[in-house]
């Protein structure tokens, strides 16, 4: 996969995978190009002249109503200006399953509801969107993605707004779902404790790939992010955390 944008090259032959019910993820320094692959394949940015395989089928040939049956998004920032209970923005993750003009069930009601209590914002179901905070709306984001019910999900630095609790919940969450996720994660040791597989980025383009023992190596980080460190081990749980040089 390639992507210029005016005269720059943003992605450079960039070629990955996601297995079943793997939890890849996609790290790099900013501007590094790891967003606009995630871009690409909810077809943010179009596909010109490569091909990108999505549950076996070319994605250039799945509209866009399809693709949202199957694919949910969480992103970094959602901009959301009008004033939207908690359950109305939930509630729109059921939109792609809906014929126009098609009236919402019981069934939706209750895959809503499940859905805000999985990230234990239930009981904010009929307060504003708008009076919540950044991280309270973060996990209304995912409540949204989790009604999608979606085969495949797209995390792009989901955590930046949560205190160390949530991002833990909201990562094994994820990992639950026993679906496809790509991830980007700017945090190495959240993404060593979550991933199957890690990628790195560079000037738009993978450098590295691997299991979480094959990329946690100081001087992989030291070639992405032209810093030094120790990774050290738990031997308790296995996780690994970087100290910084």
């Amino acid at each position: 996969m390639s992507l210029t944008l005016g005269e720059k090259q943003i992605i450079k032959n960039v070629s990955l995978s996601v297995q079943q019910q793997q939890f890849v993820g996609l790290l790099g320094p900013n501007g590094c190009g790891k967003s606009s692959i995630l871009k690409c394949i909810y077809k943010q940015y179009p596909i010109k002249n490569d091909t990108v395989h999505f549950l076996e089928s070319d994605l250039n040939t799945i509209d866009e109503k399809c693709l949202a049956t199957q694919l949910a998004v969480v992103s970094q920032w959602q901009a959301i200006n009008f004033d939207f209970t908690v359950y109305d923005i939930v509630q729109m993750g059921r939109y792609p399953h809906k014929k126009q003009r098609q009236k919402f069930t019981k069934e939706d009601d209750l895959i809503i509801l499940v859905a805000l209590e999985k990230v234990g914002l239930l009981q904010a179901a009929n307060e504003s969107y708008s009076h919540l905070s950044g991280g309270e709306k973060q996990r209304v984001i995912l409540a949204r993605a989790l009604a999608q019910q979606p085969k495949f999900l797209i995390l792009d630095e989901p955590t930046n707004h949560l205190d160390i609790k949530y991002q833990q919940e909201i990562l094994r969450l994820v990992k639950a779902l026993n679906i496809p996720v790509l991830g980007v994660l700017h945090d190495l040791s959240l993404a060593s404790q979550f991933c199957d597989k890690l990628y790195f980025m560079r000037d738009g383009a993978i450098h590295y790939h691997g299991s979480i023992e094959e990329m946690m190596k100081p001087d992989i980080i030291q070639a992405i992010y032209d810093v030094n460190c120790e990774i050290i081990t738990s031997q308790t749980t296995g996780n690994k955390t970087l100290s910084y040089i």
